[in-house]
């Protein structure tokens, strides 16, 4: 059953970061409204809340904890796209580096959690853009 809770929330996860990443990639063209719009829904369509429910029940806490962090970069992602920022803004590029640091250390947790090899530090896990 974790496995497949874990697997659901990155996937959900994977979802809104995509959503978010494509609206920076169009905040010119988009006004505020219906970013802020956009940017809520990117999240909340996803799944990503009710899945961070499943991780925070059944996860031990070293896997919810790293899962918390990844869950507020992504808000802190969603604020920042809501806000104007575009793909290369140092704003959203910055968004972009936490989360991807968030994510290997959720990873490796998981991975831990259900009896795998932790991530190798030598393979890089940059955030695609």
């Amino acid at each position: 059953m974790r496995t497949e809770t874990y697997l659901n929330f990155l996937q959900a996860m994977n979802e809104s970061a995509g959503a978010l990443r494509t609206l920076a990639l169009k905040a010119a063209e988009t006004s505020p409204d219906q970013r802020q719009e956009a940017s809520r829904k990117a999240l909340g369509d996803s799944c990503l809340y009710v899945m961070r429910e499943r991780v925070i029940l059944f996860a031990p806490n070293s896997v919810a904890v790293a899962m918390n962090v990844v869950f507020n970069s992504l808000l802190e992602m969603q604020e920042v796209v809501a806000g104007g920022c575009d793909r290369r803004s140092p704003e959203f590029l910055d968004c972009l580096s936490a989360y991807a640091d968030s994510v290997q250390t959720l990873r490796t947790e998981m991975r831990t959690d259900v009896g795998g090899e932790p991530l190798r530090n030598d393979i890089e896990w940059a955030p695609r853009d």
